[in-house]
């Protein structure tokens, strides 16, 4: 039983190295939001409005139906 190290998992969610040197590049050029977003194939969301929505879509527990009068 050995104590490797962990491997990270390629996750959508998160920016690969060459994601956020494709954004310091167009960053750089002074490149609109959206066009960057294009290119990466992202939604072209700044992060306070992402997490807000986020939050609006994320699950309501639903109320017992025993405690429904």
């Amino acid at each position: 039983m050995g104590y490797g190290v962990a491997i990270p998992t390629k996750s959508s969610r998160h920016l690969s190295a060459e994601e956020r040197e494709t954004l310091s590049l167009r960053l750089a050029r002074s490149h609109s939001l959206r066009t960057m977003a294009t290119v990466l194939r992202r939604a072209p969301y700044q992060a306070c409005t992402a997490h807000t929505l986020a939050l609006a879509q994320t699950h309501q527990p639903r109320r017992p139906q025993l405690l429904d009068p």
